[in-house]
């Protein structure tokens, strides 16, 4: 899937803009969300199996850093496990890839470019050139503060 332009109107931004995941971002565009957060199951049998089943069954999730107790479908407990694995983010994808990763593996915590390139490895004004654009790359952008 390829980038949407922005909408006229929106802030510029720098190296210390927050970006997060904007969800609504996918639904205003009418993308397939599941499909592509599919894409970042790396266990094909497990990828296979969750392409077959309800998005509307959900389960206890225990986070196991905090114990706190989250309702998630089975889509959204296997990429909390994927995120919570060595190599989620890796330089073998793109970094628009990466980024979107950094945020499924912190539950979306607005970051900046900055605070961002030593998770994904690369320079943050690269980073900021690449999410602070003209155009909308997965629904990453920056937040309205």
């Amino acid at each position: 899937m390829t980038g949407l332009p922005r909408l006229g109107g929106l802030p510029s931004t720098n190296a210390d803009t927050r970006f997060h995941i904007d969800y609504g971002w996918w639904e205003s565009q009418q993308a397939e969300l599941r499909n592509y957060l599919l894409t970042h199951i790396s266990d094909l049998t497990l990828r296979d199996r969750l392409k077959q089943s309800s998005t509307e069954r959900v389960h206890d999730f225990v986070d196991p850093e905090t114990g706190e107790v989250s309702r998630l479908n089975a889509l959204e407990v296997a990429i909390k496990q994927q995120a919570s694995r060595d190599g989620f983010i890796n330089q073998r994808i793109s970094l628009v890839d990466n980024v979107f990763r950094v945020f499924l593996a912190n539950g979306n915590t607005p970051l900046s470019p900055r605070e961002l390139e030593p998770i994904v490895g690369k320079p943050a004004s690269l980073i900021h050139k690449t999410i602070g654009g003209t155009t909308i790359y997965k629904g990453i952008h920056a937040v309205d503060e």
